[in-house]
């Protein structure tokens, strides 16, 4: 067995379709990478806000805004099954995070970032090698500045998530980190629009989507506070979808018809 001097608890904060998709080798990075037993759901400041060109409609991101407008969502944090005893540990599930994202490796329109709990001692020299491999591989990551203009991005230029700490201190699980991927917001036909879509814009994609993205986040407890109304938008465009997914009109506090 190589030294280490400790072992670091880390998990993924995951915020959509990383929790249910059975495409781009999604389900082996789950059984192998994760241990799906421990899954956590925890408080995360996400919405709908970037148009997927694959799935042709809205995926979710990090926006410090919903921090601001006390507007969090909700997301989930799976461990990993193995600890972090050196960089090349933490490069790997990187690594492996990166590839079932999508991401090539050049990290442009995602990125992984790390987020460290405040009162963990993580040694300096992992940190100090992450930032520099994350630098290497986001020479031009397109999501440095907030999506705003008055909001702050949610991932720093040395690779750091840009995020509170969406543990309690009696949770029983410690982490001393978790790594996520911040991807770059960007309206359908206006990518440089520096707005978030709406929840009819948002709905008119999704409520012809044939992955069922907000449903399927619905489904596993990953919310965001705009879910109410985009799936009464959806229902209005198309009232075939409250009589398929009564549970989601249930889920989302609305009245069943």
């Amino acid at each position: 067995m190589r030294p280490s001097t400790m072992m670091l608890q880390a998990g993924a904060l995951i915020l959509g379709s990383l929790l249910w998709d059975e495409h781009k080798g999604r389900p082996q990075w789950r059984t192998q990478r994760l241990n799906e037993r421990g899954l956590k759901h925890v408080p995360v400041p996400i919405r709908y806000g970037r148009f997927s060109e694959q799935r042709k409609t809205y995926t979710m991101v990090f926006s410090r805004l919903c921090y601001r407008y006390s507007q969090l969502g909700q997301g989930v944090i799976a461990p990993f099954v193995r600890p972090i005893e050196s960089f090349d540990d933490l490069r790997h599930e990187a690594e492996c995070l990166a590839d079932a994202e999508g991401l090539d490796n050049s990290w442009n329109w995602g990125a992984v970032g790390l987020l460290k709990r405040p009162s963990s001692k993580v040694p300096v020299n992992i940190l100090e090698q992450w930032t520099e491999y994350f630098k290497g591989r986001c020479s031009h990551y397109q999501a440095f500045a907030g999506h705003t203009p008055t909001e702050q991005p949610a991932i720093s230029k040395e690779g750091y998530l840009n995020l509170r700490w969406p543990l309690r201190a009696e949770d029983t699980v410690q982490y001393d980190f978790l790594l996520a991927t911040p991807t770059k917001p960007r309206i359908r036909d206006q990518p440089n629009l520096n707005r978030y879509p709406r929840a009819r814009e948002i709905a008119t994609c999704l409520s012809t989507d044939q992955t069922n993205y907000l449903i399927n986040n619905v489904l596993h407890d990953i919310r965001t506070s705009q879910d109410s109304s985009i799936w009464k938008a959806m229902t209005s465009l198309q009232p075939k979808l409250a009589a398929e997914w009564p549970q989601i009109t249930s889920s989302l506090g609305e009245e069943v018809r």
